[in-house]
């Protein structure tokens, strides 16, 4: 019943109706090519490409590239059907595709590097001015994790691997990362920072206290000279340490932590956390 009523204090109604205009022409769909994976990952793409950008205006500063691309008939609604392709040129375009899905899918330091056993995100998400002529990270970001924020809104950095390198498993240690006074992760005014942990399957994990992540937000001990130790482990550090533990699975895991609206000083250079040790050999 209580739910509902919450259902009956809301309207939809479309953005032209709300703002009192007449409704736009809807999108003909029918227009639209019919979309095929496997067409996708051959040279049969470019007759998907020439159809996007033919649903745009191509910006002033790449003009001149979509010009060079039109003498192998790439461009705003060329006609292009690869079936028509001699066996060389298709060959070529294929090793070609092969070439970029392995930059695309195994970028290197092209999207960030590694540090103290932590992933730094370099910048892979920005405006136009930010990101022009940087094709592979953007492809490579794009194909990982479409739509991210920009560094000055979220950074964040993910921990397969301790500070010995070696994978995290809850079942084998207790970890803990201790960060001295001037390491705690800088933020902005209304910013913050917080630590997830997930399983191998990278969901989280249900634990007795229903701590999912912890950070700044949460009602955290500090010690004495202003240092900051977070427990992470699978049982329970004792009573007078649960203000400070973010508990673990039995098995493997991993860590991000994120770190929203960051300080300048957090991006230049990348901010990165202490390495997480092994605190305890569980038996």
């Amino acid at each position: 019943m209580r739910y509902a009523k919450f259902k009956k204090s809301f309207l939809i109604q479309p953005l032209s109706s709300f703002l009192g205009y007449e409704a736009p022409k809807s999108v003909r769909t029918d227009t639209f090519p019919v979309f095929r994976q496997e067409r996708a990952e051959s040279a049969g793409f470019i007759y998907y490409l020439n159809f996007l950008l033919g649903q745009l205006e191509i910006h002033p500063s790449e003009k001149a590239l979509i010009e060079r691309f039109s003498l192998i008939g790439i461009g705003p609604n060329l006609p292009f059907d690869e079936a028509d392709l001699n066996s060389e040129i298709r060959a070529a375009i294929e090793q070609g595709i092969e070439d970029a899905m392995e930059v695309i899918l195994r970028p290197g330091e092209l999207l960030g590097t590694t540090k103290n056993g932590w992933s730094l995100t370099k910048r892979v998400f920005g405006n136009r001015n930010q990101m022009q002529g940087k094709y592979e990270i953007r492809a490579s970001a794009a194909y990982m994790g479409l739509y991210g924020s920009d560094l000055e809104e979220t950074y964040y950095t993910i921990s397969y691997a301790d500070a010995d390198g070696e994978s995290y498993d809850g079942s084998g240690y207790n970890y803990l990362i201790h960060f001295e006074s001037n390491e705690i992760p800088p933020v902005g005014p209304g910013g913050f920072w917080s630590i997830t942990i997930y399983d191998e399957d990278q969901f989280m994990v249900p634990n007795p206290i229903n701590r999912y992540s912890i950070g700044d937000r949460s009602r955290l001990s500090y010690n004495d000279d202003e240092s900051l130790d977070i427990y992470i482990q699978h049982d329970s550090p004792g009573v007078d340490l649960e203000s400070n533990w973010l508990p673990a699975p039995n098995g493997p895991f991993s860590l991000s932590l994120r770190m929203y609206l960051p300080s300048p000083r957090a991006l230049d250079p990348l901010y990165c956390p202490p390495g997480v040790i092994k605190s305890e050999y569980r038996e």
